[in-house]
């Protein structure tokens, strides 16, 4: 299959180990630490020799992540997945996020962001809410939340808090169904949201003629949530961290 360039994905050559691990092993492990059956990272040989240093092997890594966002049998079709603007358009148009075709990717994953930070802000557990706010200076009783969640907002998205408390708080949620433990109540019910039945959605505009010659034959399963949702954060995750140490 060949590689699909993603302009939107070149940051990653910027990005440590560390980080790029966590990307790679979503794509390649279940939530049990299994071997995922459809991953072929294991196949590429750039991917095998490099795991100790993956920014030799991007090309793979984000070919494999186009790949789990589009239709198998599609991808063999075109020879490529889908970019990731249209992976983060197809998981925002999921959670109606709102956005506009001209916004800027740092944009879209921004409505994204915020989308997951309001449910957290309006279903977390007291004891996490006030931990949160707390970041902020903020004292919080019972009962005041509706007053506190506008003025956490307006601080919290700026950079330095999405990098320093809010991102944490999203990845660590990440990690925790990595990990095979029960993640908060707020994020699941947020990655339920992703994971309904697909339309055959995350296919572009471009690849909608081939879906509709493909679907009477394969049906419209989509992409698999389950792996793109988290790397979508992840990305996010690691796009947020060079712009702050750039700074």
């Amino acid at each position: 299959m060949g590689t699909y360039k993603d302009k939107d994905l070149e940051f990653l050559g910027n990005c440590n180990q560390v980080d790029l691990k966590r990307f790679a092993d979503i794509m390649r492990f279940d939530a049990a630490g299994k071997e995922r059956g459809s991953s072929q990272l294991m196949q590429r040989k750039d991917y095998v020799d490099n795991q100790n240093f993956l920014r030799n092997a991007l090309p793979t890594l984000i070919d494999e992540f186009q790949r789990w966002g589009g239709h198998s049998v599609l991808n063999q079709i075109r020879r490529h997945g889908v970019c990731y603007r249209t992976i983060l358009e197809d998981i925002c148009d999921r959670l109606k996020v709102p956005y506009e075709s001209n916004y800027t990717i740092e944009m879209v994953e921004q409505a994204l962001v915020r989308k997951i930070l309001m449910s957290f802000l309006l279903n977390s557990e007291d004891s996490d809410f006030k931990n949160f706010a707390s970041h902020f200076d903020y004292s919080w009783n019972y009962g005041e939340r509706g007053t506190l969640i506008n003025k956490i907002l307006a601080n919290a998205m700026n950079i330095k808090p999405l990098f320093n408390i809010v991102m944490p708080l999203i990845m660590d949620q990440v990690d925790l169904y990595r990990n095979k433990r029960k993640e908060k109540k707020w994020y699941y019910e947020i990655f339920k949201e992703v994971e309904k039945p697909s339309d055959g959605g995350g296919l572009g505009k471009i690849n909608v003629v081939l879906h509709k010659i493909a679907y009477p034959v394969v049906g419209a399963p989509g992409p698999a949530y389950r792996v793109i949702f988290p790397c979508t954060l992840s990305i996010i995750y690691m796009r947020i961290k060079c712009q702050v140490i750039q700074k």
